[in-house]
């Protein structure tokens, strides 16, 4: 008889990841952080926090359903998550589809998150309105 870790039942299953697809908005926040981080002369911060974005990205792509729920309760958005980033105070909200991630904004944890949740609501009552349209992109305004 083989034991467990010769048959294999101790290896980890592979899990396919799921490609990781930012929107406009999505991308224009990394670009103002890094924009950021180079009008601080912080090079090495810009660096790291590419790498941060990445590691989150490839940990969304392979678990997308570990990222937290607690926005899309308050905002009654089904399914939005969201992932922090390591060492920096970034959030990245998104949703799982059934064959991708889609990143819908990064935020700065302290500043952007309370703007982005109010517009959001608007979007979300006067889309109450338009009862035949849902909700496909968050309006973030700027």
């Amino acid at each position: 008889m083989k034991s467990g870790a010769q048959s294999g039942e101790g290896r980890k299953a592979k899990v396919k990841a799921k490609s990781v697809v930012t929107r406009g908005l999505a991308s224009r926040d990394v670009e103002d952080a890094i924009d950021y981080f180079g009008a601080e002369n912080a090079e090495q911060a810009a660096l790291d926090f590419i790498k941060a974005l990445e590691h989150a990205f490839t940990h969304i792509g392979r678990n997308p359903a570990t990222g937290s729920p607690r926005y899309a309760h308050e905002l009654n958005v089904h399914a939005l998550r969201f992932w922090t980033l390591a060492k920096f105070p970034f959030l990245v909200f998104y949703l799982e589809r059934a064959d991708h991630v889609d990143v819908w904004r990064i935020l700065h944890a302290q500043r952007d998150i309370d703007a982005w949740m109010q517009s959001l609501r608007v979007t979300k009552r006067s889309s109450k309105v338009r009862s035949n349209q849902t909700l496909s992109e968050p309006n973030c305004g700027g």
